[in-house]
């Protein structure tokens, strides 16, 4: 075959006859192609002209929308044709083709969602897997779904593998098949690098570097590589007026602009162009007249977290390989420049290439996908690197929170609704739900919303910008306040083209939004459907901490304008490496609890637990309601009947102690008097310490806290415990009081050993022979004989001993010090004293 001599040689062309005679001769091969040797456009186009789209289609599969429109269009012009007759392209929501097509580039979904309808790929013959040194997700699964066909029901069909960077070997002995290599036709770059590291705004860094770069002699466009659509705005903010002053025009392109604002960049233009790029432009097109890259370096990389089922993109260092490819997007056509913002070292720190998506990205579009087309056991296919298990359970636990898929795992009539619809389940449940609710438009701008970058120009705050808990506007959701504002000053134009462009893909017509604050619970609702699994709760009222349903928590972030509910769905999230990787709620919608009730396999469950409240120290149960992990109704109240109600109770009165329930010394003396009618009566069975603490234990069975163990009078109930007769004995041998000679009373004390006592003044007792006895007479009680100032001038139990003995030396010392009391020579035959107030210890 040779390349028709209107058309500019490709360093691909002689190797083609030896591509085309291996994918005759073998099922599959692997080509690795610098960028700029044509593989993209001569090898599909010479694949066409030799015959192997006579038994089916040949495909493409492009990893960008314009990658493919670029591709299919530049083949359609080398054989003279239009685009859609025999050279077309299908991406979501834009297709060009005819009954005549037989080479059709298309986006790796497209293949995928082909498979749901048509798991053998029937009238398809060969399918090109282009740039798959990315490694999407769609590209692994492509190639694994591909290669079990191989294997089983399409042994007719061919598979190529091309790259611009690649580990040949690996793919080529995944599939079997020969390796073939192709230098591109390139210039050298020259690359810049900073001297050291540099803190300033990447804005900032762009327009020093753009600047540095337009006045040196070069001509040509400026590419510069940027992470994001927000980078995008502020980079361009800040070059406006440098592009200005040198008669420059900026333009942006990545994956949100229309398919007419994408083309637009890549055509050739009269006027100098500066060109701020995600790294949609790293790869798989040309733009012709670049011949200087400024590198920052940044990518944003999806992640996803299985523990809280939040995927989200991440800002970071993009591999060596990657940058690299950057770099050569200058050297096409002249030797080229690439101003890296950033050191030597840190490039050689760079990871050598891109983690595939496969193993940090969200798969639960592909599991539905792959359920549609028949497969329920992912582990089964070929992989080239499988899948993490984590990642696939979490998929499958979001599907059927959607109610995509049945306890056997297989679809619903919901999920086979939502395979109709090209978007991540989310938002295919979404447009769905909104359809079932009679609101297909305003569903249609919702989920529109959702898939777009904020188009906000600013978050405005009102009072100190630390405060977070005011802003300027409050609303129950941010999709909806978004749609209601579509058309205000606030919304940047860019942004509402973008928004109106997807919703007009899912059915939006009407120009008025109003329709979306119409009975605005439906719409809460319909939103609250895709994103079951981000139902979240804030910790207190006022307070930016919000926990999710499967666990984890964040913070609601400031650009929300939800402010005042305390339940909500999480709607989207930001990584804050900054702040030790905090997850923000960046958007977010309110709900009320009572419709979790009417989701489709809602995880509902109750739970009723006995625990110990440290405040009110008494037992409660408390009955909750819960949404998976999240409690979304509590009720607390007194527990009292269940055995564990009362094995907690008994516990903490246990822990707590004797003392906490019983008058210390009204128990020691109980116990204390106890000991001496067994004393008494050996026979009896009388309280004791033991005695009280089984009581303790007892009393716990019908009661739920320490005050009702305090009000229950555990003292008397020890005492009455006790057998009639222990009770006779107790209040006859071992009384309260006395009453003495002089007709005063005399409280006994009866401490846990020794005797027991009394005390009085040495007045009270005088004409008594002999001190007052228990016990039947039994046991004398330890008398403190108290001089007037109430302190002990002698203890005794032998009252007439004292009497005759020592007497004279306490009273000549007592009668010193207080000479106006009586002080008799005879006190056992002289007239006691009574006084006024039993004097006691």
């Amino acid at each position: 075959m040779s390349v028709r001599a209107e058309l500019p040689p490709l360093p691909i062309d002689p190797l083609l006859p030896e591509l085309i005679a291996a994918l005759r001769s073998n099922s599959s091969l692997v080509l690795e192609a610098s960028p700029g040797a044509g593989k993209t456009t001569r090898f599909p186009r010479s694949l066409l002209e030799e015959g192997f789209a006579d038994s089916g289609e040949i495909w493409v599969l492009e990893p960008r929308r314009l990658a493919a429109r670029m591709a299919a269009r530049r083949v359609a012009w080398e054989l003279g044709e239009k685009v859609g007759e025999r050279v077309g392209y299908s991406v979501r929501f834009d297709s060009v083709s005819s009954p005549n097509t037989r080479l059709r580039f298309v986006t790796e979904g497209i293949l995928l969602r082909r498979l749901t309808g048509d798991p053998d790929l029937k009238g398809i013959s060969t399918v090109i897997l282009d740039e798959f040194h990315e490694r999407h997700l769609e590209t692994d699964v492509a190639l694994a779904v591909l290669l079990q066909l191989q294997r089983s029901s399409r042994l007719d069909l061919k598979l190529a593998v091309l790259s611009a960077t690649l580990d040949t070997e690996l793919i080529a002995s995944h599939l079997g098949c020969s390796s073939f290599c192709c230098e591109g036709q390139a210039f050298p770059v020259n690359e810049e690098f900073l001297p050291s590291p540099n803190n300033q705004p990447f804005p900032e860094k762009i327009a020093k570097a753009l600047k540095s770069l337009l006045s040196r002699d070069r001509q040509g466009d400026v590419l510069v590589f940027l992470p994001g659509v927000g980078e995008i705005k502020a980079a361009e903010k800040a070059c406006l007026a440098l592009a200005e002053g040198n008669d420059c025009i900026l333009l942006r392109l990545h994956g949100s602009l229309s398919r007419d604002e994408q083309d637009a960049v890549v055509q050739p233009s009269e006027q100098r162009r500066i060109i701020l790029a995600t790294n949609v432009a790293e790869t798989s097109i040309t733009i012709e007249g670049v011949t200087a890259v400024i590198d920052t370096g940044l990518v944003k990389e999806a992640g996803h977290s299985p523990w809280a089922g939040l995927p989200s993109l991440q800002t970071k260092m993009t591999s060596q390989a990657s940058a690299r490819q950057r770099a050569g997007r200058s050297g096409r056509t002249q030797p080229g420049l690439c101003i890296r913002l950033y050191t030597r070292r840190d490039f050689q720190s760079m990871r050598e290439f891109t983690e595939p998506e496969l193993q940090r990205a969200d798969l639960s579009g592909l599991l539905l996908m792959l359920k549609g087309a028949g497969i329920t056991d992912l582990t089964d296919l070929p992989w080239l690197e499988l899948p993490p298990k984590p990642a696939l359970e979490a998929a499958a636990i979001l599907l059927n929170r959607l109610g995509a898929i049945e306890q056997a795992s297989v679809l619903s009539s919901v999920g086979k609704e939502m395979l109709k619809v090209p978007a991540h389940p989310r938002i295919a449940r979404i447009l769905c739900e909104a359809e079932r609710r009679g609101f297909k438009e305003s569903g249609a701008l919702l989920a529109a919303i959702l898939e777009s970058p904020d188009p906000r120009r600013e978050i405005r705050w009102k009072g100190n910008r630390n405060d977070k808990s005011q802003s300027k506007t409050v609303h129950p959701s941010d999709p909806i306040l978004i749609a209601e504002n579509l058309w205000g000053n606030d919304i940047d134009e860019g942004g509402r083209r973008n928004i109106l462009r997807i919703a007009r893909q899912y059915g939006f017509k009407d120009k008025e939004t109003s329709k979306v604050s119409e009975q605005l619970n439906e719409q809460l609702k319909i939103l609250m459907s895709g994103f079951p699994d981000r139902v979240a709760r804030r910790v207190r009222p006022n307070n930016d901490e919000i926990l999710f349903c499967g666990g984890g928590g964040a913070l609601l972030g400031r650009e929300s304008s939800v402010r005042n509910a305390e339940f909500m769905t999480a709607l989207e999230t930001r990584n804050d490496t900054r702040r030790g990787g905090k997850i923000y709620v960046t958007r977010a919608s309110a709900i009320e609890p009572e419709w979790l009730f009417d989701l489709e396999g809602a995880p509902i469950s109750e739970s009723k637990d006995v625990r110990w409240n440290d405040e009110r120290e008494c037992v409660e149960v408390t009955e909750q309601i819960l949404f998976d992990k999240l409690v979304i109704d509590s009720k607390s109240s007194p527990a009292v009947e269940s055995e564990e109600a009362v094995a907690l109770l008994t516990e903490k009165a246990e822990i707590a102690g004797l003392e906490r329930f019983f008058d210390g010394e009204a128990l020691e003396r109980l116990v204390a008097r106890m000991a001496i009618v067994k004393e008494f009566q050996p026979v009896l069975d009388v309280a004791d310490e033991l005695s009280a603490i089984e009581l303790l234990k007892n009393s716990c069975r019908g009661r739920s806290s320490f005050r009702e163990l305090e009000e229950a009078n555990l003292l008397s109930m020890l005492k009455y415990s006790s057998a009639p007769e222990v009770i006779t004995l107790l209040d006859r041998l071992t009384p309260d009081e006395i009453r003495l000679q002089c007709g005063q009373r005399l409280s006994i004390h009866y401490p846990p050993s020794g005797q027991p006592w009394a005390a009085a003044r040495i007045q009270v007792f005088y004409g008594m022979k002999e001190g007052p006895k228990i016990a039947n007479g039994r046991t004398a009680v330890l008398l403190h004989l108290l001089a007037p100032n109430n302190r002990p001038a002698q203890i005794t139990d032998d009252l007439a001993g004292f009497w005759i003995g020592s007497y004279d030396l306490v009273r000549k010392e007592l009668r010193g010090r207080y000479p106006k009391h009586h002080w008799p020579d005879d006190p056992s035959n002289a007239e006691p004293v009574q006084l006024k107030k039993n004097a006691s210890d």
